[in-house]
């Protein structure tokens, strides 16, 4: 989990000043003039302690951590992180703050006393009172008895805080429980406006900071890599059951999240404890583990083996992901429902319809639904990585017609119903012969271009004018680029 040692700039012995400390990873060091910033991980949140240094020959003195502070985050759990800090003279450090009911606030912490001066905070549209919302930090016996980690936030009149700050269930309510447990990758309790439409309506909301992340350290990590990775899924597992034992949510209510490694875990949770979960979202799932890893013709595979190991030199990897992948391990008894999403161009991510495929062979067409997670963006963003707009059209057509039949539902939505989808209506859809003859699926399009235009696209206007002017949508001068992207259009149009 890292030190930090220090020496003289000429020269010397390195001295240790900040020892190593087993479940507080240190993530960085600021220098000041006058005292030290340590970005680190304490009781699996992100923090920032502060010491300040000492005037004469030795700045940094013995029993740095013992004279350090960490910054107020206000309720916890919350996530704070070192914002710019442009002056090296300073007596103030810039932080950002938030935490699950907390919108993302700027402030400046006065080094000195620990005084947190708030300079600028998330706005949030529609009158949002923070007082209406808890959250806190519940602690998960796995199976193997360490405790797991996890985050809750609720409307305050739906659980109960117990006099030392612990919350508890009044009754059994739906639960949304999110994970991801993969890279050493750490999801941090965050603010979001776009649960406070699940909370409003009595839904609470969990992250299960299972082992594979770097939520408690460098260890919590390896307890759930290579030849330990099936420990993620077995800890989300545990998290599920626990909610339902202690009265939190029944298996009727509860529903599941994660998107790519995180939609692994969707997959391997939902084949070995399908009776817990009423709804799973696998969002561009990573679900085809051995075939990914086996081919070494993919950009990202020989670089991966260290997470998932290499199926092709290790029987042991290859027994260990065969175990868990959740394109091998489909089960037929799969009673909730479940909704996927699949990327347009990236090959690892767009596996996750053939599993689809072979689920709905096992368990009936009802049971899934697709979406396809292409847009019209032309840049990388995540895993939404369509880069022309001919392929955005062609992904945003194939995904609205895959749902025309499901307009009033494309996943069970937790206690309250159905999640309305506006789609377009089922007259506009034909079948295309030559994406049935390359892919043996037929895959559905719109009929008319203009459809195209006005339907699928978030940005009508600039499509109208496409279509019009041919010069990629904007108003004025075009490149050259712009120009063949509006050729690119005129052809897909002529063809449909």
């Amino acid at each position: 989990d890292f030190r930090v040692v220090a020496r003289l700039v000429t020269g010397g012995e390195w001295r240790e000043i900040v020892p190593e400390r087993a479940g507080c990873r240190l993530d960085g060091v600021d220098a000041f003039q006058s005292f030290l910033a340590l970005s680190e991980r304490e009781n699996g949140c992100a923090a920032v302690r502060l010491v300040a240094t000492l005037s004469g020959d030795d700045p940094f003195g013995e029993g740095l951590i013992v004279r350090s502070s960490l910054v107020d985050g206000g309720v916890f759990p919350n996530t704070v992180a070192i914002s710019s800090n442009q002056n090296y003279d300073t007596t103030q450090l810039r932080v950002l703050i938030t935490s699950l009911t907390t919108p993302r606030l700027i402030a400046d912490v006065v080094v000195a006393s620990g005084e947190v001066i708030v300079r600028k905070q998330q706005q949030v549209l529609g009158g949002y009172d923070e007082s209406k919302y808890v959250t806190g930090r519940l602690w998960v016996r796995a199976s193997d008895e360490v405790e797991v980690p996890v985050s809750v936030v609720a409307r305050r009149d739906v659980v109960n805080v117990r006099v030392d700050g612990n919350l508890e269930a009044k009754s059994p309510s739906p639960l949304l429980l999110a994970g991801y447990g993969s890279y050493e990758i750490s999801i941090d309790p965050a603010f979001s406006s776009i649960l406070l439409s699940l909370l409003d309506r009595g839904v609470i909301f969990g992250v299960a900071h299972v082992r594979g992340g770097g939520e408690m350290g460098r260890s919590w990590y390896e307890m759930g890599r290579l030849a330990q990775k099936p420990t993620t899924f077995s800890d989300f597992v545990a998290v599920a059951r626990w909610f339902i034992k202690e009265g939190w949510t029944t298996s009727e209510q509860l529903a599941a999240r994660g998107a790519s490694a995180g939609g692994l875990l969707m997959g391997a949770v939902m084949n070995s404890a399908p009776e817990l979960f009423h709804a799973v979202v696998a969002e561009v799932p990573f679900v085809d583990v051995v075939t990914t890893m086996l081919d070494e013709s993919l950009p990202l595979t020989a670089g991966e083996w260290e997470e998932w190991g290499n199926p092709d030199a290790s029987a042991t990897s290859y027994r260990t992901m065969k175990s868990y992948s959740p394109y091998d391990n489909v089960r037929a008894d799969v009673d909730g429902e479940v909704a996927t999403t699949r990327g347009a161009t990236r090959r690892r991510c767009s596996r996750g319809c053939c599993t689809r495929s072979r689920l709905r062979r096992r368990t009936g067409p009802r049971r899934v639904k697709d979406q396809d997670q292409g847009g019209g963006s032309r840049s990388w963003k995540g895993h939404r990585s369509t880069v022309d707009t001919d392929r955005g059209v062609r992904g945003r057509a194939n995904r609205y017609p895959r749902v025309a039949g499901h307009r009033q539902q494309l996943v069970t939505a937790p206690g309250d119903g159905a999640l309305p989808l506006q789609c377009v209506r089922r007259s506009h859809v034909v079948h295309h012969p030559r994406c049935a003859e390359r892919t043996g699926h037929h895959h559905a399009v719109l009929r008319s271009g203009n459809a195209v235009d006005r339907v699928l696209s978030t940005r009508g206007r600039r499509h109208e004018r496409r279509r019009k002017y041919g010069d990629g949508g904007r108003r004025g001068g075009r490149c050259r680029g712009e120009r063949r992207r509006g050729e690119r259009g005129r052809t897909l149009r002529n063809r449909l």
